[in-house]
């Protein structure tokens, strides 16, 4: 089972772009809050890659999935989006979504190749069943990630807000349109 299910991914790496373009597209597609901007759609791209790439490699190699680190873009993916309040929803949402495709993929890739099969069956399952354990595994890392950064990016923005309440206060010439727009606070 584990050499068939290394052969099945060793055929699916060679199709590495393939796959990824079209996850990634589902994604923009389902999630309309994962759209519109190049660089985060771009960031996407390269976070759907190495979880492919990183779930591959587990199955190819026979590595645990505890046991197998995050790739940096998806890491980076979820601190830029808790940046731009995209919902952490649309994050779990995007790797429900992705790991579906993902299963698909395989699944049409098994039926593609010459396992018996009662053999394929229990290829797929091994692959179902790692799937699943680096899905529960990488999203709890990502989502730890994402409420990091969303609470040190509020925090943030919170002491800048603050910073600028105290130049009000001080009497200071303040543009009031600028300053209800920066403290989002209708000064008017």
């Amino acid at each position: 089972v584990a050499e068939n299910a290394a052969l099945i991914v060793g055929r699916l790496a060679a199709k590495l772009d393939e796959v990824t373009r079209s996850i990634q597209q589902l994604l923009v597609a389902k999630i309309a809050e994962l759209g519109g901007d190049p660089q985060l759609t771009q960031l996407l791209r390269d976070t759907v890659s190495g979880n492919v790439d990183t779930f591959f490699s587990a199955i190819r190699h026979r590595i645990p999935v505890t046991q197998v680190e995050p790739p940096t873009a998806a890491l980076e993916y979820a601190r830029r989006l808790a940046q731009r309040e995209v919902s952490a929803d649309a994050l779990v949402r995007a790797y429900r979504l992705g790991h579906r495709a993902a299963l698909e993929a395989i699944l049409n890739e098994i039926r593609t190749s010459n396992i018996e099969p009662r053999l394929s069956l229990n290829v797929f399952d091994r692959m179902a069943r790692t799937s699943f354990d680096y899905i529960d595994w990488i999203s709890q890392r990502v989502i730890a990630t994402y409420q990091e950064e969303r609470e040190r990016w509020v925090e943030s923005r919170n002491s800048l807000r603050t910073l600028q309440v105290r130049e009000i206060l001080a009497g200071g010439n303040v543009d009031i349109d600028a300053m209800t727009t920066a403290i989002r606070y209708p000064l008017r």
